[in-house]
């Protein structure tokens, strides 16, 4: 649905945002040299976006807990079309790495997730990606 794709747009735009404006705050007073300074942010912005995801994942399975079935639901995803849409499109995920475990910056990580927790999904209400009201026409 057009909703739920400028829903899904609108909240990577804004996590990546985040995600940009806290990584500043946690370089605006770093001294470190220009080398260690690429091992702090990604340190840092890898494990943003891990507890990120992890959050994420905990919402999909509150919500898969919380879901109800009536029969009447506007909207069914199933995972059938999905796939066969991506296959059409010839579309693939896949999982990227760009650090070694072996070469990370502890401080940089627990920053980095102490961020990822203040994130927020919240859905706007206003505005192009806001949702998509019901009502008698007057």
């Amino acid at each position: 649905m057009p909703s739920d794709v400028q829903f899904a747009m609108w909240l990577l735009d804004n996590l990546a945002d985040f995600v940009f404006a806290e990584l500043y705050a946690h370089l605006i007073g770093c001294l470190a040299p220009k080398s260690e300074r690429q091992v702090i942010i990604r340190s840092f912005t890898a494990a943003c976006c891990d507890r990120i995801v992890d959050r994420l994942l905990a919402l999909v399975e509150r919500s898969k807990a919380a879901r109800i079935s009536n029969g009447r639901e506007l909207v069914v995803v199933k995972n059938a079309a999905i796939k066969q849409f991506m296959k059409e499109h010839n579309t693939r995920l896949r999982i990227c790495s760009g650090y070694s475990p072996s070469n990370v910056d502890a401080a940089a990580q627990a920053a980095g997730r102490a961020a990822g927790d203040r994130a927020s999904f919240g859905r706007p209400v206003t505005g192009a990606a806001g949702v998509l009201r019901i009502s008698k026409a007057t």
